[in-house]
């Protein structure tokens, strides 16, 4: 007896991997070309970006942020993804999860003690 899928069946599954490489290696390329705007953004001292007022900004990194995540949950074994989760979150931390004024104060008086004049 034959066990193998009919043709259709197999036709199918490779279309679904045929969408899948392309859809990742399409999502991949729209992370990267974003933290590479950012960064230039950052080089050339772009105000909307260093104090994080870019709402427009800030909503997109959440929203690339947000999709790697789940992505990357999907695929637990894709070094790609993890990749650009952890750089995309450190973009994150750096440009929109920015300290309360009490915390601040608190993380300068932290510093000031540890590295005295």
């Amino acid at each position: 007896m034959d066990t193998a899928p009919p043709a259709n069946v197999l036709r199918v599954l490779e279309g679904v991997n045929e969408f899948a490489v392309a859809g990742h290696r399409k999502w991949l390329n729209l992370c990267y070309s974003f933290l590479a705007w950012e960064r230039n953004a950052l080089m050339l001292g772009e105000k909307e970006i260093k104090t994080g007022d870019g709402k427009e900004h800030g909503k997109a990194l959440l929203y690339l942020l947000k999709t790697t995540e789940f992505l990357a949950g999907i695929d637990q074994n894709d070094p790609d993804l993890e990749t650009l989760r952890w750089r995309l979150n450190e973009s994150w931390e750096l440009i929109c999860n920015k300290p309360s004024p009490e915390e601040s104060l608190r993380l300068r008086k932290m510093m000031a003690g540890a590295f005295p004049q």
